[in-house]
């Protein structure tokens, strides 16, 4: 879609030629947080490009105050380095072994030794090296800048080259300036105007009646047009009967064009929230809520009726919101679905924090914990404890506040590390580790942010942590 497509062009020159112009020390890149992913792979591809000559690496981990995250892209990249070492050697290029990581504070010292020894390994045809940095998350007011900005004007790394991906919050343009003209900055963003056009094509005419009836109602094949009917063809294939179809598990009137007018309105309702048009996004939701209910798809109906209320509230309607989300609450209960009854309560919850009832929002909050945690969904469980204690904390009820961030961090232990790093665990053991310095407990606390770092950078508990 041209949308994205015109945005990608723009990189894909200007990655390509930066693994050209190997007088180039600094790319930066400025994109969106649902492309930062696609941008990133699209950077480290010019590893492949016909004139490169050198490593790439690539790494994500978050930059925050607390936790500037060196130390966990130090693991990252000789891991990295290993699986390249053992591709290229069927290549007939030989690296050496890197030498045993030595710990160094602050971290960003050891990192700068693992490049120089990274540098060292290299052999012909290799001659340097590219850092990829791409943060998934940088926290406002962190030294990002500062870091990279050592790391490029280093004289040990003069062989290492960068690229800075980042998503939404642009800080690095000042650096690209400053190294000018040996830095090149680059973009991609969606274009917003033609993403409307590409998916008002994309859905078709939606009338404000819509006829929930296809024009032919018949069984369609695969690949076959909505709203067109298709042209005899000798060797058709017997249409199934409704009785085949729901012993398929499917809905007959989801096969036989419910699908495609579900499509429409699910689709058409998103482009009118997108452009403002409150009521006509609610109108298409609603109808989309009734359609599932005709097609006997409960749940879809359920996640519909959560997504309605989300349309109240872009709608400014915030009892009309409550209603829905209290059907749904419902609706869920009923059918004993955890995880949307979870997400209900969350809602819900949020609405009693913008009306100031903060009783009834905890425990809304903590409600939400629970259900998700008996669903098995730890990490729903951990995010609803996570704004139970922090709507606590901002409270300055400290023994409230600690009680879920507590629960927090013992589900997070039971888990595997690799699923704990995508939650916001680390936040809760920072919060406990807040609460006890304040009460004197510095032990205890010092072990609690440990387990953050644990948390966020995806180790198991028996690891060991730098020090700070």
């Amino acid at each position: 879609m041209e949308s994205v497509t015109r945005g990608l062009r723009v990189l894909q020159a200007d990655a390509a030629w930066f693994a050209r112009a190997q007088e180039l020390r600094l790319l930066h890149v400025s994109t969106s947080a649902d492309l930062g992913a696609n941008a990133l792979k699209l950077c480290l591809g010019q590893e492949l490009h016909a004139d490169n000559h050198s490593l790439y690496f690539g790494l994500e981990e978050p930059y925050s105050r607390s936790s500037d995250g060196w130390y966990s892209r130090g693991q990252s990249l000789r891991k990295q380095y290993a699986a390249k070492q053992e591709g290229l050697a069927k290549a007939g290029i030989a690296l050496r072994p890197l030498a045993p990581a030595v710990k160094r504070s602050p971290a960003i010292l050891e990192f700068t030794e693992l490049l120089q020894d990274v540098l060292a390994a290299l052999s012909e045809p290799l001659s340097g090296v590219v850092v990829v940095l791409a943060p998934k998350q940088v926290e406002p007011g962190s030294p990002l800048m500062d870091d990279v900005r050592k790391l490029i004007t280093s004289a040990a790394l003069a062989k290492v080259r960068w690229i800075l991906i980042e998503r939404d919050l642009i800080n690095g343009r000042a650096l690209v300036d400053e190294l000018s003209p040996r830095a090149l900055a680059s973009e991609w963003w969606r274009d917003e105007a033609a993403a409307s056009l590409d998916f008002a094509a994309l859905i078709g005419p939606v009338g404000p009646a819509l006829n929930f009836t296809p024009k032919y109602p018949t069984w369609q094949a695969a690949g076959a047009a909505p709203d067109v009917e298709p042209p005899p063809r000798v060797d058709a294939p017997t249409p199934p009967t409704d009785e085949q179809i729901t012993a398929a598990g499917q809905s007959p009137a989801f096969v036989k064009g419910g699908g495609q007018a579900l499509q429409k309105l699910l689709l058409g309702g998103a482009l009118a929230i997108k452009e403002g048009r409150h009521a006509d996004a609610i109108g298409l939701q609603q109808a989309a809520m009734s359609l599932c209910g005709a097609m006997g798809m409960l749940k879809a109906q359920l996640i519909n009726t959560l997504i309605l209320g989300s349309y109240f509230m872009a709608a400014q309607s915030p009892k009309e919101a409550r209603k829905t989300y209290e059907q749904a609450e419902a609706q869920a209960q009923q059918q004993q679905l955890k995880d949307e009854e979870a997400q209900a309560n969350l809602a819900l919850g949020m609405l009693d924090s913008l009306e100031g009832k903060s009783q009834q929002s905890m425990a809304r909050y903590l409600k939400a914990g629970e259900v998700a945690e008996a669903s098995g969904n730890h990490a729903l469980a951990i995010e609803s404890w996570r704004t139970a204690g922090q709507l606590a904390f901002n409270l300055k009820a400290n023994d409230a506040a600690i009680q879920p961030w507590l629960r927090a961090t013992n589900v997070a232990t039971t888990m595997d590390p690799a699923e704990v790093k995508a939650t916001s665990a680390a936040e809760c053991s920072r919060g406990v580790a807040t609460i006890l310095r304040s009460r004197g407990q510095l032990n205890e606390a010092t072990a609690f942010d440990q387990n953050a770092f644990r948390f966020e950078h995806g180790l198991p508990q028996s690891s060991p942590v730098p020090n700070a």
